[in-house]
C-alpha cells in the first residue's frame, strides 16, 4: 500500500467510539521514565515498513484465485481437485509454504452434510515461532470454506469473494509481510474450515492446538470475516471504517441486547489496544466498537476461543448486503481489495505490536482516595519483552477508550495518580483504572486484566462479574429476519403486486414465544404458534411498512423483544 505518513507525521489518533467525547489528550512529550509527563506512541519503523508491503493488488488476485474454485462448501470435494475446498486448502498451504513458513494440515471429522458418511476435513495452520517466548501464541485467523443459500450444498456455485474469500487473503497477504520478521511470541496463521456449518474448525483448532504446540498458551485471536468492502451497500466513508466486534462480561450473544460501555471484559481490552495502536499506525481507518460478540443471531471464529476464556475480536465490514451473502452472488466484483488491504494493515500492525510487547501487568489493585486521588500496586509481567516504563489510563463509564496516558517508571510496582489532573477524570464521576507495560522500542502490553471500576464517591473495586469471562447473558427474544415466498429474504426495497395473497414469516430464536405483527404502524395480528406467520393482499399502492415484534410468551406477553421493520412497496400488475 502506499500513502502511507512517515513516522514523523505520525501522530496520536484519536478513534472514536460512539461519542465525540472518547478521544485521548493530545500528548506533548515521548514516552520517558518520569512520572510527571504523558506519553504518546513510539512507532516501530520495522512494522511501518511491514504496513508499506501490504500489497492491494496480491490481495486482489489472491481473492480472485479463491472464487475460482467454484465452492469451497465443506462439503464440497476435498480430494484436491477443483471444484472443491481440498483444491484451496492445498492452494492455501502450498502459499504458506512458499514463504519459508512452518505449515501443517490439521484433520478434523464432519458427518453433517446430510449424506450419511463421515468426512475428514482440515485446518491450514502457519506460524512464525516466537523468538524469546515461542510458547506465547497470538492468533490471526478466519474461515476459508463458503456455502450458498443451502449451507450443506457442496455441489452448487459458491464463489464466496466476500465470505470467505477476503479474509482469507488479507490473512496470507498478513503473513507475507511479516515472514522474516522476529517476533518475542509466536504468531499463528489460521485459516478454518467448517465454520458456516457451526463453525467446527476453530472449536477443534481451540480443543487440539497443544497437539502441534504442545507447550504453548493462546493468548488471545484476531478474526476477520466478511472484511471485502461490499461496494453496493459501503461507499467512501464506511470504506475507511471497520467494525470491531467484542463481548463483555457477561458475553452479549446471540439475540441480547448489545452491551454497554460500563462494562469490562479481556476482550474489550484488545479492542481498546487496537482502537489506539492501530489507529496510529493506520490512521487513514477508524474503529467502530461493536459491544457484543457478533451481529444478532450471528456467530464467527472468535466466539469458540472466548467460550475458552481465551479473548478475541472479530474485524467486518460496516454494512453487510443480505442479497450477496451465502449466496451465488458474492462475487468478486462486488468486493473492495483496498478497503481489506486497509483492513489487514491494522491487524498487522496490532499483532505485530503485541508480538513483541511484554505481557500484561500482573496482580493489579486500585484503590481509590478521599484526595481525589487513586493508588495502584501490580506485580511486573510473567512474560516478553523487558518492561521499560508502565502507562496508567482511565477511561468514564460511558467511554470505551482510554482517556490519557501517564508514565510510571519500569522499576515500581505501584504509584499514586491524581485522578483529574493525570488521569483526565471530571469529580465525582465513576472510571475504570488499568495499567500497560511498555518495553524501550514503545510495544506496548495489554493493559492489565481485570480493569479496577471506580465509584463517583472514588471507591475501587474489581467488577463482580469481571472473572466469568464465558458466560452469557441471558437470552432475550428475537426476530433474525422476515421471508416471504417460500424463504426469500423480505427485506426493505422489496415490491408486492396489489391484489397477491402474501404470508410473511418472522424468523425468530428460541426464546420467542409470539410475534406481533404491523402494518403502517397498525397491529394487524398476533401469532402464538410456529411458524410465526402473517398473511395479507395488498390494496394500497405506495410505500408502507411492516413490523415483526417478538415476546417471550404467547399473546404478546412476557419479556419484549427488539422489533424489525421492512419497507416494502406495493406495486400494479403491470408495473411488475
Amino acid at each position: 500500500m502506499a500513502n502511507y505518513p512517515t513516522l514523523a507525521l505520525l501522530v496520536l489518533l484519536l478513534l472514536s467510539a460512539t461519542t465525540p467525547t472518547e478521544s485521548f489528550a493530545a500528548p506533548t512529550l515521548p514516552p520517558n521514565s518520569s512520572a510527571s509527563l504523558t506519553s504518546q506512541p513510539l512507532l516501530d519503523p520495522s512494522i511501518l515498513r511491514m504496513l508499506d508491503r501490504v500489497d492491494t493488488n496480491r490481495i486482489s488476485a489472491d481473492i480472485q484465485t479463491l472464487v475460482s474454485f467454484g465452492t469451497r462448501n465443506t462439503c464440497s470435494d476435498n480430494s484436491g481437485a477443483s471444484p472443491g475446498i481440498g483444491a484451496a486448502r492445498d492452494w492455501i498451504r502450498n502459499r504458506y509454504l512458499s514463504l519459508g513458513l512452518h505449515v501443517t494440515l490439521v484433520p478434523w471429522q464432519m458427518g453433517s452434510c446430510g449424506d450419511g458418511t463421515t468426512r475428514t476435513l482440515h485446518n491450514v495452520i502457519a506460524w512464525i515461532p516466537g523468538r524469546r517466548h515461542p510458547n506465547r501464541l497470538i492468533v490471526i485467523g478466519g474461515h476459508y470454506d463458503s456455502r450458498t443459500t443451502n449451507p450443506v450444498d457442496g455441489v452448487s456455485p459458491a464463489p464466496g469473494a466476500n465470505d470467505s474469500g477476503s479474509q482469507t487473503a488479507l490473512i496470507l497477504e498478513a503473513a507475507r509481510v511479516m515472514a522474516g520478521h522476529r517476533f518475542d511470541a509466536t504468531v499463528v496463521f489460521a485459516d478454518w474450515s467448517g465454520e458456516e456449518q457451526g463453525l467446527l474448525g476453530s472449536k477443534y483448532f481451540v480443543e487440539h492446538y497443544l497437539s502441534y504446540f504442545p507447550n504453548g498458551t493462546l493468548e488471545f485471536n484476531l478474526n476477520s470475516d466478511d472484511v471485502g468492502g461490499d461496494n453496493v451497500v459501503n461507499e467512501a466513508t464506511t470504506l475507511q471504517q471497520f467494525s470491531l466486534f467484542s463481548p463483555g462480561t457477561p458475553r452479549e450473544f446471540g439475540f441480547t441486547p448489545s452491551g454497554s460501555t460500563n462494562d469490562t471484559s479481556p476482550s474489550r481490552g484488545i479492542m481498546r489496544q487496537i482502537g489506539y495502536w492501530g489507529g496510529a499506525y493506520v490512521p487513514s481507518m477508524t474503529m467502530l466498537p461493536q459491544l457484543r460478540e457478533a451481529p444478532p443471531g450471528r456467530q464467527s471464529d472468535h466466539t469458540a476461543f472466548i467460550a475458552r476464556s481465551i479473548p478475541g475480536v472479530r474485524f467486518r465490514q460496516v454494512n453487510m448486503n443480505p442479497p450477496h451473502r451465502h449466496s451465488p452472488y458474492d462475487l468478486f466484483v462486488y468486493v473492495t481489495p483496498a478497503f481489506t488491504a486497509r483492513i489487514c494493515q491494522v491487524v498487522v500492525a496490532s499483532t505485530a505490536s503485541l508480538a513483541r510487547a511484554p505481557t500484561p501487568p500482573l496482580n493489579m489493585v486500585a484503590t481509590g482516595t478521599s484526595l481525589g486521588t487513586v493508588q495502584l500496586t501490580w506485580s511486573p509481567p510473567a512474560s516478553g519483552s523487558a518492561v521499560d516504563h508502565y502507562v496508567i489510563s482511565a477511561r468514564t463509564s460511558a467511554e470505551n477508550l482510554y482517556r490519557t496516558r501517564t508514565v510510571v517508571s519500569g522499576d515500581l510496582t505501584s504509584a499514586t495518580v491524581d485522578v483529574l489532573q493525570r488521569l483526565g477524570i471530571p469529580p465525582a464521576t465513576a472510571y475504570y483504572v488499568s495499567i500497560a507495560a511498555v518495553d524501550a522500542a514503545g510495544h506496548e502490553s495489554l493493559y492489565a486484566y481485570p480493569e479496577y471500576r471506580c465509584d463517583s464517591r472514588n471507591r475501587c473495586s474489581q467488577p463482580a462479574n469481571a472473572l466469568k469471562v464465558a458466560a452469557i447473558a441471558p437470552q432475550t427474544p428475537a426476530v433474525r429476519g422476515l421471508t416471504y415466498k417460500g424463504g426469500t429474504p423480505f427485506v426493505n426495497g422489496t415490491n408486492l403486486t396489489k391484489g397477491t395473497s402474501y404470508t410473511v414469516t418472522a424468523q425468530t430464536n428460541s426464546n420467542t414465544q409470539s410475534v406481533v405483527f404491523s402494518r403502517d404502524g397498525i397491529v394487524v395480528g398476533i401469532d402464538s404458534a410456529t411458524p410465526f406467520a402473517s398473511t395479507w393482499a395488498p390494496t394500497i399502492i405506495g410505500n408502507h411498512t411492516f413490523t415483526a415484534t417478538p415476546w417471550s410468551s404467547t399473546e404478546a406477553n412476557g419479556t419484549r423483544g427488539t422489533s424489525i421493520t421492512v419497507s416494502y412497496n406495493t406495486v400494479s400488475a403491470a408495473a411488475q
